[in-house]
């Protein structure tokens, strides 16, 4: 019975394992949030409207364990655009693999989006020193904001 355990928690954490990364915090701000913005193609503080579910993408029968969560696609009302902005709202992909996000109607955060999707590691609390920290950095690149004030 040990073996059957350790066997599965072997194959269910291994999916885990991959999916690390390193959150943004006061400590690393300075050095990490270049890297965050560039790899982005767009990066805003928004608010979740609403969610809506699609079909699931059609599983590979290769045999491998694959973990699906459910596919979203949330509209985001724009607070304020740092990169790749320009519209009010904004319609975002939740990643359905074991990186995947799961969205929540009123949620306000950092959306670091690429392709059109977010995972886990591309979205972050929407606290004052990273809101800080992303307007001087927005200001630091040319062409790459969008000034948005928050009036609403």
């Amino acid at each position: 019975m040990r073996f059957v355990t350790a066997a599965a928690f072997a194959v269910f954490s291994a999916p885990i394992l991959a999916c690390s990364w390193a959150g943004l915090s006061q400590e690393n701000v300075a050095s990490a949030l270049g890297p965050r913005l560039t790899s982005a193609d767009a990066v805003v503080h928004a608010r979740v409207v609403s969610v809506r579910a699609l079909p699931r993408d059609r599983e590979a029968d290769d045999g491998a364990v694959t973990v699906q969560l459910e596919k979203q696609v949330a509209t985001l009302a724009v607070l304020h655009a740092y990169k790749g902005g320009g519209a009010d709202q904004r319609e975002v992909v939740g990643l359905t693999t074991m990186c995947g996000y799961q969205f929540s109607v009123g949620e306000e955060k950092v959306y670091f989006i690429s392709k059109g999707r977010v995972g886990i590691p591309n979205v972050e609390p929407a606290s004052p020193w990273l809101l800080s920290a992303l307007q001087r950095a927005s200001k630091a690149t040319p062409n790459t904001s969008l000034e948005r004030t928050r009036e609403r």
